[in-house]
């Protein structure tokens, strides 16, 4: 339920900030129905890093998934949202060749794997930019099925790791991450 509600609080953000349709890259702006008509996007993002509270988890998440992760053909897509004093990160597994949204706003290399990142991840101290600009291209698939929504999380609740930046994950992955469990009460 929370995952379906961050992901539709992200696209809404993410559409309300770019009035005029998703920026493909710095100088060049489409529309809406420009996407519903294309097969494929080019993107230039702008490179980040994980602040070394969240960079644990992200090195335990694609440890745990090596061997069911292929990272020529996938990716791990971070949807980030802040409102009020909360953060909220869904990861999901989504493929280069198959995706639903091309929204996404950054990029993150943590060992071979490639997290792009959706929401407004430059107002958070959760993510650092290191550099400018990393190309990326997404094929768009309308019957994709990015948005697995029968499969439960491997990992939901509270994150303690970042002391006072209070992080509320969902992550979407195959297996279990080693290091983690759920605490169910």
């Amino acid at each position: 339920m929370y995952r379906i509600l961050l992901l539709l609080l992200i696209t809404i953000c993410s559409l309300l900030s770019c009035d005029e349709g998703i920026k493909v890259n710095s100088s060049e702006l489409i529309s809406e129905k420009t996407v519903e008509h294309l097969d494929s996007v080019f993107k230039e993002l702008d490179v980040y890093k994980p602040a070394s509270c969240l960079q644990g988890l992200l090195l335990d998440i694609v440890d745990s998934n090596s061997k069911y992760f292929d990272s020529t053909r996938s990716f791990y897509s971070l949807s980030f949202v802040k409102k009020d004093n909360m953060n909220f990160i869904v990861i999901e597994v989504s493929k280069f060749e198959s995706v639903k949204v091309v929204d996404y706003t950054a990029v993150m290399t943590v060992k071979a794997a490639t997290f792009l990142c959706r929401g407004e991840i430059s107002l958070s101290e959760l993510f650092i930019p290191i550099e400018k600009i990393r190309n990326v291209y997404l094929k768009i698939n309308r019957d994709s099925t990015d948005l697995n929504l029968g499969i439960e999380p491997k990992l939901r609740g509270l994150f303690s790791e970042c002391g006072a930046a209070n992080v509320m994950l969902e992550i979407y992955v195959p297996v279990s991450i080693s290091k983690y469990e759920m605490n169910v009460h």
